[in-house]
């Protein structure tokens, strides 16, 4: 996906787009209508030379006095970049994990910061993880995350 920011001084009309890389034409896709000034987002679809496995762990605890349960989830994204042999430039892969949000007192979440490997380099109101990964042909990586979600008794469905 690439993401800019339309510069042109003019609105670009929703439609078809031919999508062009380093390579050449790669495909067609889809452009939503996007103002001047405006942010655009241009999916290309996937890439067949990177691989994402997730992987999730959840524990569940009960705390002493108040009986608030507190659900501790990791999650582990495994980054795979398999390259032609003639690649040596290395990819920054942009990683997004959505946290959950609460809406009421009754529930916190809070992210475990000193738990997470790499540190986040964002978060954002909506909850969103960022991380910035560089990747080096043939390279690996395994990102970390670790929230919690404390509710109190009252709530059910946790």
């Amino acid at each position: 996906m690439v993401r800019f920011d339309n510069r042109s001084g003019h609105a670009l009309l929703a439609g078809p787009v031919d999508l062009v890389r380093g390579s050449g034409y790669t495909g067609r896709g889809t452009l939503d209508f996007t103002a001047p000034g405006a942010r655009a987002d241009l999916a290309f679809g996937s890439r067949d030379d990177h691989r994402v496995l997730r992987h999730t762990e959840e524990s569940r605890d009960t705390t002493g006095l108040s009986q608030r349960t507190v659900l501790t989830r990791t999650v582990r994204l495994h980054l795979s970049r398999f390259s032609a042999p003639a690649e040596h430039d290395e990819h920054v892969v942009v990683v997004r994990e959505r946290v959950p949000v609460s809406e009421t007192s009754e529930v916190e979440v809070r992210l475990r910061r000193e738990a997470c490997s790499p540190a986040p380099d964002e978060v954002d109101a909506d909850g969103i993880v960022r991380w910035d990964v560089p990747l080096p042909p043939g390279g690996r990586r395994t990102v970390t995350l670790v929230y919690e979600v404390t509710a109190s008794a009252r709530v059910s469905g946790l």
